[in-house]
């Protein structure tokens, strides 16, 4: 408990001194000038009020003590950790064109690029100890999604809580032409749009800025190209991370197997475009190394952050207000009544 005034516990000295001075003084009147008391005969009868006589200025003096802790103001103090106030800001854009459906050969067990996709991504945001990911729940962070459209799904926010449900829901285009496709150059273009704003929020400061881009292709639509969108990030000082998710499978499309080869030019594209902005390109063929390239990102883009922190404090002076009342209002009735001296 803290007391916001606590000067106030100096009025304690004059309250001890005169309890001090009270009892000599009490000592000197019960002395008594005779040899012996037998002169007064008998010894007069002990009863509960002369035994008590002592209660009302007893509780008079506590009345006065609880009247100075009620002055100097006792608080409870609580602090609550707020939303952080500074840290990194990411985007990260994640491919779900139809090949995404690719199921990995190499990794184990063989599973979905989209599902190895977003459990990475999972861990990335919310960690993973088995990966050695601790989580990013002090960063700014957002998701876009492209096939042949580029949308935000997840706008910049420091609360991630509703962020995995989206993630977990992610599906791709797959047999729906007129969605389909690998809008690469709109999506980093969206990306890095949405990281300029975040340089106007008041609540939050970007001390750094970053693209986290996935994907498994090449830009075939769109209205930007990916090396415009790149252009646009290096001016505005943000880095592009550019993951290029290949390795061997197929695709289940009507009950059967399709082979789905990678163009490694699709590599050397995304590495002069990561290279431009000061990031980093990286080439996985499974899950496994999908996870670790995310905590190698991990790692090259940590920043000490800064949390806001409020205190809140809480009056508590009621009731050592009310009990000095109360015990006042007992003192003055006893005296006057029970221990009223006769004269």
């Amino acid at each position: 408990m803290n007391f916001a005034f606590p000067y106030a516990f100096l009025f304690l000295i004059p309250l001890i001194f005169y309890f001090l001075v009270d009892r000599l003084i009490g000592k000197k009147k019960a002395e008594v000038p005779f040899s012996a008391l037998a002169f007064f005969g008998d010894k007069p009868p002990v009863t509960w009020r002369t035994a008590t006589m002592f209660l009302p200025k007893f509780l008079f003096m506590i009345s006065l003590i609880c009247g100075i802790v009620a002055l100097a103001g006792p608080q409870k103090v609580t602090e609550s950790v707020g939303r952080p106030k500074e840290g990194i800001a990411i985007e990260l854009v994640l491919d779900r064109s139809s090949s995404m459906e690719t199921v990995l050969l190499e990794s184990l067990p063989p599973q979905k690029r989209i599902v190895s996709a977003k459990k990475a991504i999972d861990s990335f945001v919310f960690g993973n100890s088995d990966a050695g990911l601790e989580g990013r729940p002090n960063d700014l962070i957002g998701l876009i999604t492209f096939a042949r459209y580029a949308d935000t799904v997840y706008p910049l926010s420091v609360s991630h809580h509703s962020l995995r449900p989206i993630i977990e829901s992610l599906q791709t285009p797959l047999g729906s032409e007129s969605e389909d496709g690998t809008n690469i150059g709109d999506a980093l273009a969206l990306a890095a749009a949405r990281l300029k704003t975040a340089d106007e929020r008041s609540d939050y400061k970007a001390v750094s800025r970053v693209i986290i881009l996935l994907t498994d292709g090449e830009n075939n639509v769109g209205e930007k190209t990916p090396e415009e969108a790149a252009a646009l990030a290096e001016e505005w000082g943000i880095r592009i991370y550019a993951i290029f998710f290949g390795g061997r499978g197929y695709i289940n499309y009507y009950g059967q197997r399709f082979p789905v080869l990678n163009n490694p030019a699709g590599f050397q594209d995304l590495m002069r475009i990561a290279e431009s902005t000061g990031g980093q390109a990286f080439r996985v063929r499974n899950a496994e190394e999908l996870l670790s390239v995310y905590a190698e990102i991990d790692m090259l883009e940590k920043t000490p952050f800064e949390v806001s922190s409020l205190v809140r404090t809480e009056d508590r002076y009621r009731p050592f207000l009310t009990a000095s009342v109360l015990l006042l209002f007992l003192s003055v009735i006893l005296s006057l009544t029970v221990y009223r001296r006769e004269e």
